[in-house]
């Protein structure tokens, strides 16, 4: 009779071995880019709500503008001093050098 060479049990499940190792650096290279780019996400959403901040302030301070240009006093002024009109009976003195 033969003596029966015994395998080593890692040599019979070769297949099964580089799968498990194939996969485990998928998933540790899977995990690190991962990781990596919810780090850039992150930056990138407190990039993003500062401009939205800023951009908040910017449009109340354009609408409280827009709110005291439409004020009648505004109005006049621009018309007296842009558009160079008086109300009626009124008598404008013009002064040449």
């Amino acid at each position: 009779m033969k003596p029966v060479k015994k395998k080593n049990p890692l040599l019979r499940h070769k297949f099964l071995v580089l799968f498990i190792i194939a996969f485990s650096i998928y998933f540790v290279v899977t995990v690190i880019n991962q990781e990596i780019r919810l780090r850039d996400l992150k930056v990138e959403e407190v990039r993003l709500n500062q401009e939205i901040e800023r951009l908040s302030e910017e449009k109340e301070k354009l609408e409280q503008d827009l709110k005291a240009s439409q004020s009648l006093d505004n109005i006049e002024k621009i018309a007296r001093s842009k558009l160079k009109m008086v109300m009626p009976n009124e008598i404008i003195y013009v002064i040449q050098e």
